[in-house]
């Protein structure tokens, strides 16, 4: 049998405890309206991590959803690139690209929705921590992702690794439905 990694739940717990006010301080620490919905995006910044994929995707997004901002987090090779992607396609008005956080609980505790858009994934740490919180999750349907989320819809929502239009149609319809939101996380 498989012995997954844990997390340290109490660290994680309780993301509905999040004040106004400690939302608002996040969203002025960023430059973000506070009229905004957050998506977060989490992992190393590799290829299989599928942040550019993502980012390829989030012109629909925002065409669909107005008021979002993606909290892109992380360090990793690719950071250089996705920095240049986002200048060149006009994205930065959308993306902050945040680096490596140490307060992890503090970043899921403010976001609306968790996107992980990996292409690979033996475990999902991520999908964990954001689940821990409460937090409603994205994933492409792929390695122990699609153990953690086990009830499609319910515990989380898993799209078919690299539909880009489903991602796409579940970002969007997520984040345009509060209940849901609050429901799946």
């Amino acid at each position: 049998s498989v012995i997954h990694p844990g997390i340290e739940v109490d660290r994680f717990r309780h993301g509905s405890d999040l004040t106004e006010e400690a939302r608002s301080a996040v969203m002025r620490e960023w430059d973000i309206p506070e009229s905004n919905r957050l998506i977060g995006v989490l992992g190393r910044l590799e290829i299989e991590k599928g942040q550019r994929a993502f980012l390829e995707i989030l012109p629909q997004v925002v065409e669909r959803a107005s008021a979002v901002t993606v909290l892109l987090i992380g360090e990793g090779s690719l950071r250089s690139h996705l920095e240049q992607y986002i200048h060149d396609r006009g994205l930065d008005i959308y993306v902050r690209l945040l680096g490596f956080q140490e307060d992890i609980p503090r970043i899921l505790r403010t976001l609306d929705v968790v996107i992980v858009p990996s292409l690979g994934e033996a475990f999902g740490m991520v999908v964990t921590e954001a689940m821990a919180m409460a937090k409603p999750v994205i994933a492409y349907s792929v390695g122990g992702i699609r153990e953690i989320i086990t009830e499609n819809g319910v515990t989380g929502i898993l799209v078919a690794p690299d539909d880009r239009e489903e991602l796409t149609r579940s970002i969007v319809a997520l984040l345009d439905d509060e209940d849901r939101r609050q429901h799946i996380g």
